[in-house]
């Protein structure tokens, strides 16, 4: 529900452009008296460091060439970015060649020099404008000419006609997000790739960066320069030996947050909800792994998936949660009520998997709002959740042809694709601050898709005309979905869960310590606590930091390592 305390924008605000305008600076005003001082990322580029140089190496004559023309691939790649090119691929080959005649640290030393110099190999190749995955490039040399190619294993890690490589060695990171950075040692120079042409499987805009890896194979005087995703080719044989794939998962996802400022998603998403509803999609964060089980992340009210960063940088230093399982996101406008939402998540879990029908069952897990949704989709309607908000059946409302999405979301069965829930500050009987002044005030700025607007007035006087009494006054947004007393909040929770589904909760407490009567500052304990739970786990939050908290990441983790 909410990520913080926040406001929002409806429809029947928009009707004067100067109200429009002041109400836009009383939200980013809001929501930057809310985020402080400190970014969540911060990305800079530094001259790449040089390969480690270990003393037990200093007799081996290849070695010191090697570093030798890598460090001098460094130097002129952009002054002479062909004479680079030669450079790093020479350094390259050499570093191979004693990859596979040593041991211990003195191959560690040959591993970093053949990793700086395919990084300086990636820079040559930007700066030189030319493009080998086109054509064969050739470059001449002493010892006679060097045929260079560039190869993908996957567009959705590389598409060379839009996406842009860059080496990470070059890049510092900070921020809130990242106290820690997330390295995968092994052969190969780590890239972040970035660009808008991945479209399947499904992406987001938000994830246009992912982690890659290059590695330069030799073949005579043919040398290969192939990009691949780690997350998928976790291993490689190079120089005589299966070795791990390098990679730098935390760069990608702090380019993410410095291009994309999820601050502000979240709010464009309430002020232009027709656009960002029809972007609303179940995306994969890196290319489809088979076999591996979904963890699908869904954020709340005025957040984006962005706000998950902190536990997608935990869960990539854990290797064994690398190997069980893939993140995926729902993306979505928290602006439409959340049985809208939940509907549309419901039907983006069919098409997947339909599309990929041996998936694993997906691992829910939903902070605030998105907790709403996963409740939601554990239950199975009957006729009764309808008649309790409307005071009548799906079949007796004249429903146009074209409102498959209203009655999907007040006629549905039990989601099938779900093996377990884990609940993040979950309002499952609604949060007082939503009823309150500044709650209402939110729900009058929430803009709501014209499409919804344009059915709402038929819909509630049918609902009216048929029950005899007023149900709602107006088509409700999410916040009014959220008071206690919505209709939708009480005909949910008359509904039962799936028992063949197990749930956790995880909830926040601002420093009472006495759960009954405890708060995250915006959702109260006998909100989120649901009786069943396997676990419920109390941690020292409030409310926008739950998700984002050490204690919060490690009992996630802890659930999904589970048996």
């Amino acid at each position: 529900m909410f990520a913080s305390p926040q406001l929002k924008f409806p429809f029947h605000s928009f009707a004067k452009a100067g109200k429009v305008q002041s109400k836009i600076a009383l939200i980013v005003l809001f929501l930057a008296s809310l985020t402080g001082c400190a970014p969540l990322a911060t990305v800079n580029s530094v001259e790449p460091p040089q390969p480690v140089a270990f003393v037990v190496n200093q007799d081996n004559p290849k070695l010191k060439v090697a570093r030798m023309q890598a460090l001098s691939s460094a130097q002129l790649v952009n002054s002479n970015p062909q004479e680079a090119m030669r450079e790093s691929i020479n350094a390259a080959r050499l570093s191979l060649d004693e990859m596979g005649e040593l041991s211990g640290r003195r191959a560690d030393e040959a591993i970093e020099i053949y990793n700086f110099s395919v990084g300086r190999l990636i820079d040559a190749v930007n700066a030189s404008k030319m493009q080998p995955w086109l054509s064969v490039v050739k470059l001449d040399s002493p010892s006679g000419p060097i045929w260079l190619k560039m190869t993908s294993d996957s567009d959705a890690t590389w598409n060379p006609t839009t996406d842009q490589l860059e080496a990470t060695d070059r890049l510092i990171i900070g921020g809130q997000y990242f106290p820690e950075r997330v390295h995968l040692h092994g052969v190969g120079a780590p890239l972040v790739s970035k660009g808008p042409g991945r479209t399947t499987p499904p992406w987001s805009p938000m994830f246009n960066c992912v982690p890659a890896t290059g590695l330069v194979i030799f073949e005579g005087n043919q040398a290969t320069l192939r990009i691949l995703s780690p997350c998928v080719t976790t291993q490689a044989f190079l120089a005589g030996k299966t070795r791990p794939v390098a990679a730098d998962l935390s760069a990608p996802l702090a380019v993410n947050i410095v291009e994309n400022k999820p601050e502000f998603i979240g709010i464009k998403a309430l002020l232009n909800a027709s656009k960002y509803q029809r972007d609303a999609k179940l995306v994969m964060r890196e290319p489809y792994h088979p076999g591996l089980q979904p963890v699908i992340l869904i954020h709340g009210l005025m957040d984006s998936p962005l706000s998950w960063v902190p536990e997608i940088n935990a869960f990539n230093a854990n290797p064994e949660l690398r190997k069980r399982y893939q993140i995926w996101h729902f993306q979505y406008s928290s602006a439409p009520p959340f049985p809208i939402s939940a509907e549309i998540l419901r039907e983006n879990l069919a098409a997947v998997y339909k599309q990929f029908p041996d998936t694993p069952k997906a691992i829910l897990v939903g902070h605030s709002m998105g907790g709403l949704l996963c409740h939601m989709l554990m239950c199975d309607s009957g006729t009764q959740y309808c008649k309790d908000i409307l005071g009548k059946t799906v079949s007796e409302l004249n429903l146009p042809p074209d409102a498959k999405l209203i009655r999907g979301a007040l006629e549905f069965k039990a989601c099938p694709y779900i093996a377990k829930v884990i609940f993040e500050a979950t309002p499952h009987r609604g949060a007082n601050m939503a009823a309150n002044p500044l709650g209402r005030l939110g729900s009058m700025l929430v803009r709501l898709p014209v499409s919804m607007v344009s059915m709402s007035s038929d819909l509630l006087s049918d609902a009216k005309e048929k029950n005899g009494d007023v149900v709602l006054d107006h088509f409700p947004n999410s916040i009014d979905t959220f008071r206690p007393k919505a209709l939708a909040i009480v005909a949910m929770n008359k509904l039962t869960l799936n028992p063949r589904v197990p749930f956790y909760s995880i909830i926040g407490d601002c420093g009472r310590g006495d759960s009954p009567n405890s708060s995250d500052k915006v959702v109260a304990y006998w909100s989120s606590h649901l009786d069943g739970a396997v676990s419920e786990k109390i941690v020292p939050y409030w409310h926008s930091d739950v998700l984002k908290g050490p204690e919060t990441i490690a009992e996630v983790q802890r659930i999904l390592l589970e048996p």
